[in-house]
């Protein structure tokens, strides 16, 4: 098999996936409140979410950390991801600092993780660093015509009160007619990162990551391929 794989690796203080019912009948996927507002753009070259204004510190919510609504959306035509980015500012445009942000995720309810047996395709998201991927060039995730993509989205939970917080989540697409070798997304992650094994965490893991003390630590895992590729991105 020659398909790519683009790695996606959760950071120490990355939060953990979370999944929301988004009308596909085979992954078991956890229900979250629907409070707030999510507005999705869409031109030739971004597919863009804009989540909020909501007043900071909000809780967290439902079987997993939310603040916002889980958004199920679906585009009009078979798309090529080649990039993304994540924003957090308040409603006049003032950005703010990235710790504001708990979480972003993207999940593909129709299409099952490669990663996580029984569990939705995390195709990307962010955590408090908001670091911009690009992909290499001629590389893509697709993301099919009419697939239940969905939004989860959280801010900090210890953010100082501030009004009127809003994020953006711009996913980067390659323009009509560019030939996109398709590349699938693996999950992986210092702490464990699948919903369905959250029960087997240890006790410095929680939905904040994995606790750092003072001095030095190394921590390990195997990593195993379920599936054959080269990674192309990590």
């Amino acid at each position: 098999m020659n398909r790519a794989l683009l790695v996606m690796v959760m950071l120490l203080m990355s939060a953990s996936a979370g999944y929301a019912d988004g009308g596909h009948d085979h992954h078991a996927i956890p229900t979250m409140p629907s409070l707030g507002d999510t507005k999705i753009t869409i031109d030739d070259r971004t597919v863009t979410l804009t989540f909020g204004p909501v007043d900071l510190p909000t809780g967290h919510d439902g079987d997993l950390a939310s603040s916002m609504p889980k958004k199920v959306f679906q585009l009009p035509e078979d798309t090529y991801m080649i990039g993304y980015k994540s924003e957090v500012f308040t409603k006049d445009g003032q950005p703010l600092p990235k710790n504001y942000l708990h979480h972003i995720l993207m999940l593909n309810n129709d299409k099952p993780s490669v990663s996580c047996d029984g569990e939705p395709l995390f195709f990307a998201g962010a955590g408090l660093e908001m670091t911009e991927a690009r992909f290499p060039d001629g590389y893509g995730v697709k993301l099919g015509k009419g697939e239940n993509l969905m939004s989860v989205v959280a801010f900090y939970h210890k953010a100082p009160p501030t009004k009127d917080v809003m994020a953006r989540f711009t996913m980067y697409v390659a323009p009509k007619g560019t030939k996109v070798q398709e590349m699938d997304v693996y999950q992986v992650g210092v702490n464990i990162v699948c919903y369905s094994k959250f029960g087997q965490r240890g006790a410095d893991q929680t939905d904040e990551g994995i606790e750092i003390k003072p001095g030095v630590s190394v921590l390990s895992a195997p990593l195993k391929f379920n599936m054959d590729g080269c990674v192309k991105f990590a």
